[in-house]
């Protein structure tokens, strides 16, 4: 598709237009136009061509964006020009995202940990990921989750969360164990720094479970303590609450209970990842790696909880299609909230990761070349593979 430049005052800004610039719009528009100023270009607008009005184009998306560049005094901005026939998304809410990878230093030692093997190298220096920071915004990221290891044993995480945000990043996270943030001046600091979303990770429904998969004695009851401070500071400041969950042998058999747990404690977005077989669950897969036929019955118990509780995002990761017929809208590799990911590590850079990952990390059989799902389907991580094969794999055909 062809960007060509058109006068502001050429299109019609009222298509798809809120009914008031809330709160939550006007920070928005404030912080492109600092990106703007800062000389960064903001993605191109989708307008349709309309013979039957005085003005020459119907806007499509990017009201916000609009604005910022009108508020500047912008004459034209970027476009492309689409028909009635063209296939676009105008889904608003589709962010791409950094993920910075700030070291593999933990103060849990999960099991699974698939940055296990990690450990010796060196965590990112301050002034490196303030770099990684600023070329985020120039691959215009607007969604940055920090993680480690463990973010939240970082000296510097404040700054590096007040920096994000005085760069321009809307949504600014961390993905943690919680267990500083059953803390509560430490939790009042990073929200004053400017977080504004926190993803747990969870992967046990009590302290029995959880503790044994981190090996941390008292983890749990820190992440909930941890858990119910945030909830408790998102009823007066726009906090983002979130969870993760490793699917492992050790809790599988559990994860109709995680789930219910998950939702009495009014998590509204969700992710279940099965166990990425580096680190930890390389050394001892057999251990941690469950088969997906055996595993399969118990994520649709699973999903069917976030279903019937209508979760906003309730999804799975990394597993076959094929286990979930009925189910794939709640897989992750088919719906996503964001457009590209974005990683920096400390000993690597990955400027495509789902692309990557496909050609890396997974595999599929010859026979998903005729299931409905090979589009989507990543197949199996290339360890599961080598070590149970594939002949789980099942095509599902069209009208099966």
């Amino acid at each position: 598709m062809k960007i060509v430049k058109l006068k502001l005052e050429d299109i019609d800004v009222g298509t798809h237009t809120p009914k008031h610039i809330d709160e939550e719009h006007r920070s928005k528009i404030e912080s492109m136009k600092k990106k703007i100023k800062k000389g960064h270009t903001l993605p191109p607008f989708f307008v349709m061509a309309d013979k039957n009005s005085k003005i020459k184009y119907r806007r499509l998306d990017g009201f916000k964006r609009y604005l910022a560049y009108k508020e500047l005094g912008y004459e034209k901005i970027d476009c492309i020009v689409v028909d009635e026939s063209t296939n676009i998304d105008l889904d608003d809410k589709a962010q791409k995202k950094l993920v910075l990878i700030t070291g593999y230093k933990c103060n849990n030692n999960c099991r699974f940990c698939y940055d296990a093997n990690k450990r010796s190298i060196p965590n990112r220096t301050t002034k490196a990921l303030l770099k990684d920071l600023t070329i985020g915004i120039k691959y215009n990221c607007d969604y940055v989750d920090i993680l480690g290891g463990e973010p939240t044993i970082r000296k510097d995480i404040f700054l590096l969360i007040k920096k994000a945000k005085e760069m321009g990043y809307e949504r600014i996270c961390i993905t943690t164990n919680g267990r500083l943030l059953s803390y509560n001046p430490f939790l009042e600091k990073l929200i004053d720094a400017g977080l504004n979303s926190i993803i747990f990770s969870i992967h046990g429904h009590n302290a029995e479970l959880h503790d044994f998969q981190t090996r941390v004695k008292g983890s749990f009851s820190q992440l909930l303590k941890g858990l119910n401070n945030t909830q408790e500071q998102a009823k007066i400041k726009d906090i983002q609450i979130g969870s993760n969950t490793t699917i492992t042998k050790l809790n599988y058999e559990h994860l109709p209970q995680i789930g219910e747990f998950l939702v009495k404690n009014g998590i509204k977005n969700s992710e279940f990842i099965f166990v990425d077989p580096t680190g930890e669950a390389y050394n001892n897969f057999k251990d941690l790696v469950p088969k997906i036929t055996e595993l399969s019955p118990y994520i649709k118990k699973l999903l069917d909880i976030g279903i019937s509780n209508k979760i906003p995002h309730w999804h799975i990761r990394y597993f076959p299609f094929c286990y979930l017929d009925g189910y794939e809208n709640y897989i992750s590799e088919k719906y996503s909230p964001f457009q590209k990911e974005v990683h920096f590590g400390p000993e690597f850079t990955n400027l495509d990761v789902d692309e990557s990952r496909k050609i890396i990390s997974r595999v599929k059989a010859p026979q998903c070349a005729l299931c409905k799902f090979n589009n989507f389907c990543e197949g199996v991580w290339k360890e599961y593979e080598k070590q149970y094969g594939l002949k789980e794999l099942r095509p599902i055909k069209n009208g099966n």
